[in-house]
């Protein structure tokens, strides 16, 4: 049993957790579906969201300040943001670029970093949650 370890209030919050979740695939209307989802992972979504924003305006910088193209915008924000640093500003930028992409860099590191750890978590689901919600309807 998973739930072994956990105090009786724990076990209910994880219950409750995993009845949301039948009321999400239950449901048909997408809208609601969409809205029981967010408030079940919204922390979740939350640090996902903030990622893609860091990311997108490293795209924006590049497209806009460096004119490059949406592409290399994005390869230049998701290696500097990945500290793999592929791709970097042209050495005759301003000393002003430099400092604004640095602390793009020192703040975005760890927001990238947690909403790829966030996407990682959902490609990871612990197998058999059905089992898992078919025994809980009985105990609530």
């Amino acid at each position: 049993d998973s739930t072994r370890g956990l105090g009786r209030g724990a076990k209910i919050a994880r219950l409750r957790k995993i009845l949301h979740r039948s009321e999400i695939r239950q449901n048909r209307n997408v809208l609601d579906r969409y809205i029981l989802w967010l408030k079940l992972h919204r922390d979740s979504a939350g640090a996902w969201a903030l990622s893609v924003f860091w990311l997108s305006l490293g795209v924006l910088y590049a497209m806009l300040q460096e004119r490059w193209s949406l592409v290399r915008g994005l390869y230049f924000a998701v290696s500097s943001l990945s500290t793999a640093g592929l791709q970097g500003i042209p050495p005759d930028s301003k000393a002003w670029q430099f400092v604004a992409v640095g602390v793009w860099c020192l703040c975005g590191v760890p927001i990238f970093a947690t909403g790829v750890g966030v996407g990682c978590g959902y490609q990871n689901r612990p197998v058999g949650a059905e089992r898992v919600l078919k025994t809980s309807r009985r105990f609530l």
